[in-house]
């Protein structure tokens, strides 16, 4: 029997959203008797780890960031590469913060690295923000195209936001964030179970919003906009999944403004999809996306998107979704008049674009093998 193709994924994290989402889920569903996967991380706890070495993989620990003490991080780097004997390095990123990483990788000798770009924007807090764009864009003019190295996207804007000019645009692949789509089928008995877990009534209209709670999500702006909303519907409630920086200054906005009955926070949930049944609609005002797995999910479960103008264009796979400029009265006259729209699972409408794990899947295994 031929050996397993060995391919490290960098980085995963606890905050388990897009991209340990997408490492994993690739994990979970590839095959197993040809790919071998391990992960890093450079977190010094990670929650999931233990879940990840019982498939087999194994998870490596970086304790310096590349950026903060390159020296360090390069040596650790090249130590986990040494005793792992990847063929590829899967290098999952945002923006540019430095190159350790892939010049590790070519100095090791490893076949093959992978560069995936996952966002549109730098993922920083404001106040580091026009600092990691100039250095984002420094760095991005110093690629230069190699044989070696595959150029992976989640969606043409993501990729033009990596990558710029510096690299052709005939050698970018976008692979599509797909999910396991059978259990987002919207299913009407789960969505009354779990509305009575989270207090909801069955007549009560329920927003939904799925992400980290951070500057690129934009949960505030959602906050400011059910604060007048409620005056108008007051049958609307608004569950906010997820964890982040920014979940404190949330929650005191909640408590300050006295929405603690119209507003509820979940915490990070392992079952979105059963969370998805329960809404009415899905809100997503992001400053800024790269192909959110979440509005993925949310089509396929048959619920009406309302997103900010900044989401790619891309992640319109269905008719049930609207861009919206953030602007606050617009936002509720939207919502409103969503109350009046039926709704139904899409599942075959978002497998038919493509979006179906158990296919792309094939893909993904066919570009490590080339």
């Amino acid at each position: 029997m031929p050996d397993k193709i060995r391919v490290l994924q960098f980085p995963i994290g606890n905050t388990k959203g897009g991209v340990t989402h997408y490492a994993l889920n690739n994990w979970r569903f590839i095959d197993k008797s040809q790919f071998h996967f391990d992960f890093a991380t450079m977190s010094p706890y990670l929650s999931i780890e233990e879940d990840i070495r019982k498939t087999g993989a194994d998870v490596y620990h970086i304790t310096e960031y590349a950026e903060r003490n390159p020296e360090r991080f390069y040596d650790e780097f090249c130590l986990m590469l040494k005793k792992g004997e990847y063929d590829i390095v899967h290098l999952h990123t945002a923006h540019w913060k430095s190159m350790v990483a892939e010049n590790a990788v070519r100095d090791m000798g490893v076949p093959y690295v992978i560069i995936h770009a996952h966002n549109t924007d730098v993922t920083s807090a404001k106040g580091n923000r026009q600092f990691e764009m100039e250095r984002h864009l420094k760095l991005r003019e110093e690629l230069q195209q190699n044989d070696t190295t595959g150029y992976w996207a989640c969606s043409s804007l993501a990729a033009n936001f990596l990558f710029g000019d510096s690299i052709s645009k005939d050698k970018i692949r976008i692979m599509r964030n797909a999910i396991e789509l059978e259990p987002f089928a919207f299913d009407g008995q789960i969505r009354r179970e779990v509305r009575r877990e989270l207090g909801l009534s069955e007549t009560d209209w329920v927003i939904g919003c799925v992400g980290r709670f951070a500057y690129q999500k934009n949960q505030e702006f959602l906050l400011r906009v059910m604060k007048d909303l409620y005056r108008q519907a007051r049958d609307c409630k608004l569950v906010l999944v997820g964890e982040g920086e920014d979940l404190d200054s949330c929650k005191s906005f909640v408590k300050e403004n006295a929405l603690d009955d119209v507003v509820l926070f979940t915490g990070y949930r392992n079952d979105v999809n059963r969370l998805m049944m329960a809404f009415d609609v899905l809100a997503m005002p992001s400053r800024f996306e790269g192909l959110a797995i979440t509005l993925i999910e949310a089509q396929a479960a048959g619920l009406m998107c309302y997103v900010s103008d900044a989401v790619t264009r891309e992640a319109k796979i269905t008719e049930n979704m609207e861009f919206l400029p953030l602007h606050k009265e617009l936002w509720i006259d939207r919502l409103i008049i969503h109350k009046n729209i039926k709704r139904q699972s899409m599942v075959y409408d978002v497998a038919d674009a493509g979006y179906d794990i158990h296919k792309q899947i094939k893909i993904i295994e066919n570009a490590y093998k080339g």
